[in-house]
This record gives C-alpha cells, sequence and structure tokens, in this order.
C-alpha cells in the first residue's frame, strides 16, 4: 500500500486537530490555518505545487479557491465532526449543526 509523503499526513493530522478544537469555526478558518502553518514553514504562492520551491497554487483566501477545493474543504470538516460525534456514548452527543 502506497503512503502518502509524510508532510501530508501532518497536515492532515493538524487539519483533524484543528477541527476538533474548533467546531464553530467558519469554513475559511481551516484553510486559514493551513496556510498560516505553510507560510510559517517557508512557503508562498505559486501558479504549480513545487515541495523543493515550496510554492503552492493553493496558498489563496479561501473564498478564492475553486468551488471544488472549497467543497473538499467542507467535506474534511463535515466527515471529522461526523466521527467525532460517532465516537461519543450517545446521551453526550451534541448532533445540533
Amino acid at each position: 500500500m502506497a503512503m502518502c509523503p509524510r508532510s501530508q499526513r501532518e497536515s492532515a493530522i493538524q487539519g483533524v486537530e484543528f477541527a476538533l478544537a474548533n467546531p464553530d469555526a467558519p469554513d475559511s478558518a481551516l484553510r486559514d490555518a493551513w496556510s498560516a502553518d505553510k507560510v510559517r514553514d517557508g512557503w508562498r504562492y505559486g501558479p504549480v505545487k513545487d515541495a523543493q520551491a515550496k510554492t503552492h497554487p493553493r496558498l489563496v483566501p479561501f473564498d478564492q479557491l475553486p468551488a471544488h477545493q472549497q467543497a473538499k474543504d467542507r467535506l474534511f470538516r463535515a466527515i471529522v465532526r461526523a466521527l467525532a460525534i460517532s465516537n461519543q456514548p450517545a446521551e453526550t452527543a451534541n448532533i445540533a449543526a
């Protein structure tokens, strides 16, 4: 089975942790946190993702992302939330949207 790069796994874990810690954050918050981490690590906007040059085409504000990328971010948060709720005892699960 092929594994994704370590940096991608770490980014996903950070995304899960952020989504769990900030369940009421707006849709843009997860992207903002991801972007801030990338910039802190020396990445900048570039038309092509290049790990050596540290450029990434998705280092733009959430509202400037293509619709499919915004949908992916929303879906990620929804999956994290659903899994968190499914792991809670029924009497403590807060299912209200």
